[in-house]
């Protein structure tokens, strides 16, 4: 009989554990894929040297600007996201302690006059 208790026992508890939602993996920080960087030609380099710098540079710039904006979204929705898990979280807080507040004023002078089991805390 004992045998057959704790195999429900470890089926239930396996099943809530499946049941329960799986946290998600934390994400890695995606690297800029902007190429390689371009060559610094010097201050003695030829006009056409430069020119090619210029351009080479600005798509450079434009990339890593673009990368940067693209992090700082990412940023903020996952901030957004962490608000609202915050606030669901406080929200089902509030909820069980209004119902454990009812609970405990239907229960009235019962509640405060029953002694205390060993090792069992009293919130209050």
């Amino acid at each position: 009989m004992n045998r057959i208790l704790v195999a429900l026992f470890i089926t239930a508890s396996t099943t809530a554990f499946a049941q329960a939602p799986a946290a998600p993996a934390a994400a890695e920080a995606l690297k800029p894929n902007c190429g390689a960087k371009p060559e610094w030609p010097g201050r003695l380099a030829s006009a056409g040297q430069s020119k090619l710098f210029d351009t080479q540079f600005k798509a450079y710039d434009a990339c890593f600007r673009a990368y940067i904006e693209e992090r700082h979204t990412a940023v903020r929705a996952a901030q957004a996201a962490a608000k609202a898990n915050t606030e669901a979280a406080n929200a089902a807080v509030a909820e069980y302690n209004v119902y454990v507040q009812m609970i405990r004023t239907e229960q009235g002078v019962e509640k405060e006059k029953a002694p205390e089991r060993a090792g069992e805390k009293t919130i209050k």
